[in-house]
Protein backbone atom coordinates (compact mmCIF):
# COMPACT_ATOMS: atom_id res chain seq x y z
CA UNK A 1 0.00 0.00 0.00
CA UNK A 2 2.99 2.33 0.22
CA UNK A 3 4.83 3.97 3.09
CA UNK A 4 2.65 4.50 6.15
CA UNK A 5 3.69 7.77 7.77
CA UNK A 6 1.40 7.46 10.77
CA UNK A 7 -0.64 4.53 11.89
CA UNK A 8 -2.77 4.76 15.01
CA UNK A 9 -0.95 3.08 16.69
CA UNK A 10 2.09 2.59 14.45
CA UNK A 11 5.37 3.97 13.12
CA UNK A 12 6.31 7.65 13.07
CA UNK A 13 7.21 9.65 9.93
CA UNK A 14 10.44 8.89 8.09
CA UNK A 15 13.51 10.10 9.93
CA UNK A 16 15.52 12.94 8.37
CA UNK A 17 18.01 11.57 5.90
CA UNK A 18 16.22 8.23 5.51
CA UNK A 19 16.28 6.77 2.02
CA UNK A 20 12.88 7.51 0.36
CA UNK A 21 10.87 4.58 -1.00
CA UNK A 22 10.26 4.07 -4.69
CA UNK A 23 8.44 7.01 -6.22
CA UNK A 24 5.72 4.76 -7.59
CA UNK A 25 4.42 4.02 -4.08
CA UNK A 26 1.99 6.46 -2.44
CA UNK A 27 2.65 8.29 0.80
CA UNK A 28 -0.04 7.01 3.16
CA UNK A 29 -1.18 8.46 6.47
CA UNK A 30 -3.64 6.69 8.77
CA UNK A 31 -5.70 8.58 11.36
CA UNK A 32 -8.35 7.36 13.77
CA UNK A 33 -11.96 8.20 14.58
CA UNK A 34 -11.39 11.65 16.17
CA UNK A 35 -8.87 14.31 15.13
CA UNK A 36 -6.19 14.37 17.82
CA UNK A 37 -3.75 17.01 19.11
CA UNK A 38 -0.85 15.71 17.03
CA UNK A 39 -2.74 15.11 13.81
CA UNK A 40 -2.05 18.58 12.40
CA UNK A 41 1.67 17.88 12.47
CA UNK A 42 1.19 14.40 11.01
CA UNK A 43 -0.81 15.78 8.08
CA UNK A 44 1.73 18.52 7.41
CA UNK A 45 4.55 15.95 7.53
CA UNK A 46 2.70 13.80 4.99
CA UNK A 47 2.18 16.76 2.66
CA UNK A 48 5.86 17.68 2.85
CA UNK A 49 6.92 14.10 2.08
CA UNK A 50 4.58 13.98 -0.93
CA UNK A 51 5.99 17.26 -2.26
CA UNK A 52 9.57 16.23 -1.66
CA UNK A 53 9.20 12.83 -3.33
CA UNK A 54 6.59 13.88 -5.91
CA UNK A 55 4.36 11.03 -4.90
CA UNK A 56 0.66 10.43 -4.57
CA UNK A 57 -0.73 11.25 -1.11
CA UNK A 58 -3.34 9.02 0.54
CA UNK A 59 -5.18 9.65 3.81
CA UNK A 60 -7.18 6.82 5.40
CA UNK A 61 -9.20 7.59 8.52
CA UNK A 62 -12.22 6.42 10.48
CA UNK A 63 -13.88 9.78 11.12
CA UNK A 64 -10.98 12.07 12.07
CA UNK A 65 -11.00 13.97 8.78
CA UNK A 66 -8.20 15.88 7.08
CA UNK A 67 -9.24 15.81 3.42
CA UNK A 68 -9.61 19.61 3.31
CA UNK A 69 -5.93 20.13 4.06
CA UNK A 70 -4.88 17.58 1.44
CA UNK A 71 -7.16 19.14 -1.15
CA UNK A 72 -5.86 22.63 -0.40
CA UNK A 73 -2.22 21.54 -0.32
CA UNK A 74 -2.48 19.76 -3.66
CA UNK A 75 -4.43 22.52 -5.44
CA UNK A 76 -2.41 23.63 -8.44
CA UNK A 77 0.46 21.23 -7.70
CA UNK A 78 1.72 18.91 -10.40
CA UNK A 79 1.73 15.77 -8.29
CA UNK A 80 0.35 12.28 -8.98
CA UNK A 81 -2.80 13.12 -7.02
CA UNK A 82 -4.35 12.56 -3.62
CA UNK A 83 -7.06 10.43 -2.06
CA UNK A 84 -8.95 10.48 1.23
CA UNK A 85 -10.81 7.30 2.17
CA UNK A 86 -13.11 7.40 5.20
CA UNK A 87 -13.80 4.05 6.82
CA UNK A 88 -16.32 3.12 9.53
CA UNK A 89 -15.17 3.72 13.15
CA UNK A 90 -14.51 -0.04 13.48
CA UNK A 91 -13.39 -0.98 9.96
CA UNK A 92 -14.36 -4.43 8.74
CA UNK A 93 -11.88 -6.59 6.81
CA UNK A 94 -13.83 -5.75 3.63
CA UNK A 95 -13.49 -2.02 4.31
CA UNK A 96 -9.74 -2.38 4.91
CA UNK A 97 -9.32 -4.33 1.67
CA UNK A 98 -11.13 -1.57 -0.23
CA UNK A 99 -8.93 1.07 1.41
CA UNK A 100 -5.78 -0.78 0.32
CA UNK A 101 -7.12 -1.08 -3.24
CA UNK A 102 -8.02 2.62 -3.35
CA UNK A 103 -4.56 3.59 -2.09
CA UNK A 104 -2.97 1.63 -4.92
CA UNK A 105 -5.31 3.09 -7.55
CA UNK A 106 -5.03 6.40 -9.40
CA UNK A 107 -8.36 7.73 -8.07
CA UNK A 108 -8.24 11.33 -6.83
CA UNK A 109 -10.73 12.81 -4.36
CA UNK A 110 -12.68 11.82 -1.28
CA UNK A 111 -14.66 8.60 -0.85
CA UNK A 112 -16.64 6.90 1.90
CA UNK A 113 -16.18 3.17 2.44
CA UNK A 114 -18.91 1.28 4.29
CA UNK A 115 -18.70 -1.95 6.26
CA UNK A 116 -19.31 -4.07 3.17
CA UNK A 117 -16.37 -2.48 1.38
CA UNK A 118 -18.54 -0.48 -1.02
CA UNK A 119 -17.31 3.06 -1.74
CA UNK A 120 -19.16 6.22 -2.76
CA UNK A 121 -18.78 9.97 -2.85
CA UNK A 122 -20.39 11.89 -0.01
CA UNK A 123 -22.37 14.73 -1.64
CA UNK A 124 -25.68 14.73 -3.52
CA UNK A 125 -27.99 17.62 -4.53
CA UNK A 126 -30.98 18.35 -2.28
CA UNK A 127 -33.60 21.09 -2.05
CA UNK A 128 -34.20 23.25 0.98
CA UNK A 129 -37.60 22.77 2.62
CA UNK A 130 -40.25 25.50 2.38
CA UNK A 131 -40.33 28.04 5.23
CA UNK A 132 -41.81 26.57 8.40
CA UNK A 133 -42.65 27.86 11.88
CA UNK A 134 -39.07 28.18 13.11
CA UNK A 135 -38.16 29.52 16.57
CA UNK A 136 -40.86 30.65 19.01
CA UNK A 137 -41.34 34.25 20.13
CA UNK A 138 -39.72 35.05 23.46
CA UNK A 139 -37.14 32.27 23.44
CA UNK A 140 -33.44 33.15 23.48
CA UNK A 141 -31.33 32.61 20.39
CA UNK A 142 -27.56 32.54 20.89
CA UNK A 143 -25.40 33.79 18.01
CA UNK A 144 -21.66 33.19 18.39
CA UNK A 145 -19.50 35.62 16.46
CA UNK A 146 -22.56 37.75 17.07
CA UNK A 147 -20.82 41.12 16.88
CA UNK A 148 -19.43 40.55 13.40
CA UNK A 149 -21.27 41.99 10.44
CA UNK A 150 -22.94 38.68 9.56
CA UNK A 151 -23.69 37.67 13.16
CA UNK A 152 -25.49 40.96 13.81
CA UNK A 153 -27.60 40.46 10.67
CA UNK A 154 -28.49 36.94 11.80
CA UNK A 155 -29.51 38.23 15.25
CA UNK A 156 -31.64 40.95 13.67
CA UNK A 157 -33.40 38.44 11.42
CA UNK A 158 -34.22 36.18 14.37
CA UNK A 159 -35.53 39.08 16.43
CA UNK A 160 -37.66 40.65 13.70
CA UNK A 161 -39.01 37.54 11.99
CA UNK A 162 -39.62 35.34 15.03
CA UNK A 163 -39.71 37.71 18.01
CA UNK A 164 -36.78 35.91 19.61
CA UNK A 165 -34.51 37.41 22.23
CA UNK A 166 -31.06 37.65 20.59
CA UNK A 167 -27.96 36.88 22.65
CA UNK A 168 -24.83 38.04 20.84
CA UNK A 169 -21.61 36.37 22.03
CA UNK A 170 -18.25 37.60 20.77
CA UNK A 171 -14.75 38.21 22.07
CA UNK A 172 -14.79 42.02 21.57
CA UNK A 173 -17.10 44.85 20.66
CA UNK A 174 -16.94 46.27 17.14
CA UNK A 175 -14.56 49.17 16.57
CA UNK A 176 -16.36 52.51 17.17
CA UNK A 177 -17.71 53.92 13.93
CA UNK A 178 -17.25 50.65 12.01
CA UNK A 179 -20.02 49.17 9.88
CA UNK A 180 -20.56 46.44 12.48
CA UNK A 181 -20.83 49.08 15.22
CA UNK A 182 -23.49 50.94 13.24
CA UNK A 183 -25.44 47.73 12.64
CA UNK A 184 -25.26 46.90 16.36
CA UNK A 185 -26.63 50.36 17.26
CA UNK A 186 -29.46 49.84 14.79
CA UNK A 187 -30.24 46.42 16.24
CA UNK A 188 -30.34 47.77 19.79
CA UNK A 189 -32.67 50.58 18.77
CA UNK A 190 -35.04 48.11 17.11
CA UNK A 191 -34.63 45.37 19.75
CA UNK A 192 -33.99 47.19 23.05
CA UNK A 193 -33.64 43.97 25.03
CA UNK A 194 -30.86 42.43 22.90
CA UNK A 195 -28.18 40.89 25.12
CA UNK A 196 -24.47 41.30 24.37
CA UNK A 197 -21.97 39.09 26.19
CA UNK A 198 -18.20 39.19 25.71
CA UNK A 199 -16.10 36.03 25.87
CA UNK A 200 -13.49 34.25 23.79
CA UNK A 201 -15.18 31.00 22.74
CA UNK A 202 -11.85 29.18 23.05
CA UNK A 203 -11.94 29.81 26.84
CA UNK A 204 -14.50 27.43 28.41
CA UNK A 205 -14.59 29.25 31.77
CA UNK A 206 -15.22 32.61 30.06
CA UNK A 207 -18.00 31.11 27.94
CA UNK A 208 -19.61 29.56 31.01
CA UNK A 209 -19.57 32.92 32.83
CA UNK A 210 -20.90 34.79 29.81
CA UNK A 211 -23.85 32.44 29.35
CA UNK A 212 -24.90 32.48 33.01
CA UNK A 213 -28.01 34.45 33.97
CA UNK A 214 -29.52 34.95 30.52
CA UNK A 215 -33.03 36.46 30.48
CA UNK A 216 -34.57 33.41 28.78
CA UNK A 217 -33.59 29.79 28.12
CA UNK A 218 -31.57 29.29 24.94
CA UNK A 219 -33.53 27.16 22.49
CA UNK A 220 -31.59 27.95 19.30
CA UNK A 221 -27.84 28.30 18.68
CA UNK A 222 -26.36 29.76 15.50
CA UNK A 223 -22.59 29.24 15.57
CA UNK A 224 -21.00 31.90 13.32
CA UNK A 225 -17.67 32.36 15.10
CA UNK A 226 -14.53 31.90 13.03
CA UNK A 227 -11.15 33.35 12.13
CA UNK A 228 -9.63 33.36 8.66
CA UNK A 229 -5.94 33.91 9.46
CA UNK A 230 -3.18 34.96 7.06
CA UNK A 231 -3.35 33.31 3.64
CA UNK A 232 -0.56 30.83 3.13
CA UNK A 233 0.35 30.52 6.84
CA UNK A 234 -0.46 26.87 7.53
CA UNK A 235 1.83 25.70 10.31
CA UNK A 236 0.60 23.60 13.25
CA UNK A 237 -0.02 26.63 15.47
CA UNK A 238 -2.14 28.39 12.84
CA UNK A 239 -4.07 25.21 12.13
CA UNK A 240 -4.83 24.82 15.83
CA UNK A 241 -5.86 28.47 16.24
CA UNK A 242 -8.42 28.24 13.43
CA UNK A 243 -9.76 24.94 14.78
CA UNK A 244 -10.06 26.22 18.35
CA UNK A 245 -12.53 28.94 17.40
CA UNK A 246 -14.65 26.71 15.19
CA UNK A 247 -14.49 23.32 16.90
CA UNK A 248 -13.56 23.92 20.54
CA UNK A 249 -15.75 27.04 20.50
CA UNK A 250 -18.82 24.99 19.61
CA UNK A 251 -17.92 22.41 22.24
CA UNK A 252 -17.57 25.07 24.95
CA UNK A 253 -20.84 26.77 24.06
CA UNK A 254 -22.81 23.52 24.16
CA UNK A 255 -21.18 22.59 27.48
CA UNK A 256 -22.34 25.89 28.99
CA UNK A 257 -25.98 25.42 27.97
CA UNK A 258 -28.76 23.08 29.05
CA UNK A 259 -28.70 20.76 26.03
CA UNK A 260 -32.09 19.29 26.87
CA UNK A 261 -33.65 22.69 26.12
CA UNK A 262 -32.06 23.12 22.70
CA UNK A 263 -34.37 22.73 19.71
CA UNK A 264 -32.15 24.02 16.88
CA UNK A 265 -28.42 24.11 16.19
CA UNK A 266 -27.30 25.74 12.94
CA UNK A 267 -23.54 25.86 12.40
CA UNK A 268 -21.98 28.13 9.79
CA UNK A 269 -19.32 26.21 7.89
CA UNK A 270 -17.82 26.95 4.51
CA UNK A 271 -17.65 25.32 1.08
CA UNK A 272 -13.93 26.02 1.34
CA UNK A 273 -13.85 22.78 3.33
CA UNK A 274 -14.67 21.08 0.00
CA UNK A 275 -13.30 23.60 -2.54
CA UNK A 276 -10.30 25.25 -0.87
CA UNK A 277 -7.71 27.36 -2.68
CA UNK A 278 -4.10 26.37 -2.05
CA UNK A 279 -3.48 29.21 0.44
CA UNK A 280 -6.46 28.69 2.77
CA UNK A 281 -5.80 25.19 4.06
CA UNK A 282 -6.04 26.28 7.71
CA UNK A 283 -9.54 27.69 7.29
CA UNK A 284 -10.60 24.77 5.09
CA UNK A 285 -9.54 22.13 7.59
CA UNK A 286 -11.11 24.02 10.50
CA UNK A 287 -14.44 23.95 8.69
CA UNK A 288 -14.16 20.27 7.86
CA UNK A 289 -13.44 19.45 11.51
CA UNK A 290 -16.32 21.72 12.56
CA UNK A 291 -18.67 19.68 10.40
CA UNK A 292 -17.48 16.45 11.97
CA UNK A 293 -17.67 17.83 15.52
CA UNK A 294 -21.21 19.10 14.94
CA UNK A 295 -22.45 15.77 13.61
CA UNK A 296 -20.93 14.02 16.62
CA UNK A 297 -22.46 16.57 19.01
CA UNK A 298 -25.89 15.96 17.49
CA UNK A 299 -25.98 12.65 19.32
CA UNK A 300 -26.03 14.58 22.62
CA UNK A 301 -28.89 16.86 21.49
CA UNK A 302 -31.85 14.49 21.41
CA UNK A 303 -34.49 17.20 20.98
CA UNK A 304 -32.64 19.50 18.57
CA UNK A 305 -32.56 19.75 14.80
CA UNK A 306 -28.88 20.03 13.84
CA UNK A 307 -27.62 21.46 10.55
CA UNK A 308 -24.16 22.28 9.24
CA UNK A 309 -24.54 24.94 6.54
CA UNK A 310 -21.41 24.96 4.37
CA UNK A 311 -21.95 28.35 2.74
CA UNK A 312 -20.08 29.76 -0.18
CA UNK A 313 -18.63 33.19 0.61
CA UNK A 314 -21.15 35.85 1.56
CA UNK A 315 -21.45 39.22 -0.15
CA UNK A 316 -22.85 42.17 1.79
CA UNK A 317 -21.51 40.88 5.13
CA UNK A 318 -19.03 38.37 6.47
CA UNK A 319 -15.26 37.95 6.36
CA UNK A 320 -14.89 37.92 2.57
CA UNK A 321 -16.97 41.08 2.33
CA UNK A 322 -14.99 42.77 5.10
CA UNK A 323 -11.70 41.87 3.41
CA UNK A 324 -12.93 43.09 0.03
CA UNK A 325 -12.19 39.80 -1.74
CA UNK A 326 -15.65 39.01 -3.14
CA UNK A 327 -14.73 40.09 -6.72
CA UNK A 328 -11.62 37.89 -6.67
CA UNK A 329 -13.67 34.98 -5.35
CA UNK A 330 -16.13 35.36 -8.22
CA UNK A 331 -13.25 35.26 -10.70
CA UNK A 332 -12.03 32.06 -9.02
CA UNK A 333 -15.39 30.39 -9.67
CA UNK A 334 -17.25 30.97 -6.42
CA UNK A 335 -20.93 31.90 -6.39
CA UNK A 336 -21.31 34.38 -3.53
CA UNK A 337 -24.36 34.22 -1.29
CA UNK A 338 -26.05 37.61 -1.30
CA UNK A 339 -27.17 38.84 2.10
CA UNK A 340 -30.95 38.89 1.65
CA UNK A 341 -31.38 35.51 -0.08
CA UNK A 342 -28.79 34.02 2.27
CA UNK A 343 -30.77 35.08 5.33
CA UNK A 344 -33.91 33.81 3.65
CA UNK A 345 -32.19 30.44 3.24
CA UNK A 346 -31.28 30.52 6.94
CA UNK A 347 -34.97 30.78 7.87
CA UNK A 348 -35.56 27.59 5.92
CA UNK A 349 -32.73 25.85 7.75
CA UNK A 350 -34.25 26.95 11.06
CA UNK A 351 -37.52 25.39 9.93
CA UNK A 352 -36.11 21.95 9.17
CA UNK A 353 -38.09 19.22 10.93
CA UNK A 354 -36.49 17.04 13.60
CA UNK A 355 -34.41 14.18 12.28
CA UNK A 356 -30.83 13.06 11.79
CA UNK A 357 -28.16 15.75 11.73
CA UNK A 358 -27.30 16.85 8.21
CA UNK A 359 -24.81 18.90 6.22
CA UNK A 360 -25.89 21.16 3.36
CA UNK A 361 -23.56 22.88 0.91
CA UNK A 362 -25.11 26.23 0.04
CA UNK A 363 -23.85 28.28 -2.89
CA UNK A 364 -25.33 31.50 -4.25
CA UNK A 365 -27.52 29.62 -6.70
CA UNK A 366 -29.11 27.63 -3.85
CA UNK A 367 -30.37 30.69 -2.05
Amino acid sequence: MGTVLALVPGPRPLAPGAHPPAATEPVVIRLGAVFGPGDNTLLLDAVRHAWWQRRRLVLIHSGAGGAALLRSSMAGRRLPGWLCAELPPLPSPAALRTAHALAASDLTGEVLVDGTGASRTSWRPVSLPPPGPGPVAGEAVLVTGGLGGLGIRVAGLLAHRYGCHPVLLDRARPAPGSAADRHLDRLRRCVPGATVRLADVTDPAAVDRALTGLPAPVRTVVHCAGVLGPAGDCGPARLRAAQDVKVAGLRHVLAALDRSRLRRLVVFGSVLAELPPHDLGCYALANELLRRETLRAAGTLPRATTVVAEWDIWSGAGMAHDLGVVPQARQAGHTPVALVPGLRALTRLLALPPGPARTLMLRGGNS
